[in-house]
């Protein structure tokens, strides 16, 4: 009998040592830092492949601002390469006016290979499952070009 008792708390305990280990260790996918998918919608949405669905909260006046730029700065020509990726804390993302989660990206733009705006400073949100260009990066960007357009506030 003592034998059973002494057989039943191994198992036990090897159960809950299976448990609590299995806890720790390598993480989810959730775990993983967004950088490439953030890098991958940086460079699609400022490059050749982009389009306005990339953008947090398009709306029909941003899509028409965003079909203005396609045609004009942000047209042809025009890459961007993300240097870093920095997720930021629900804090940091209100701060900065963007819903979390976000990450802070740090990106240059090219025209032709030639940097037209180096080491700029932008933000992605995560909605619906995917990292999209921040609404208040593609804002302030527009208002380099002049007022930005409508949507935007």
């Amino acid at each position: 009998m003592r034998h059973v008792r002494t057989s039943s708390r191994l198992v036990l305990i090897l159960a809950l040592a299976t448990l609590v280990l299995g806890g720790c260790g390598g993480g989810s996918s959730s775990s993983v830092p967004p950088t490439a998918a953030i890098t991958s919608v940086y460079e699609s949405f400022f490059g050749s492949t982009g389009s306005a669905a990339e953008v947090q909260g398009m709306t029909p006046q941003l899509q028409a601002a965003y079909v203005k730029s396609r045609s004009g700065s942000l047209g042809k020509g025009t890459s961007a390469t993300v240097s870093k990726v920095v997720v930021q804390s629900s804090a940091a993302c209100k701060s900065a006016g963007v819903p979390a989660p976000c990450a802070e990206v740090t990106y240059t733009i090219a025209v032709n290979g030639t940097p037209a705006l180096p080491n700029a400073t932008g933000y992605a949100t995560k909605q619906g499952g995917k990292w999209l260009v921040a609404k208040a990066t593609f804002c302030a960007l527009e208002a380099l070009e002049g007022s930005p357009p409508a949507g935007c506030s």
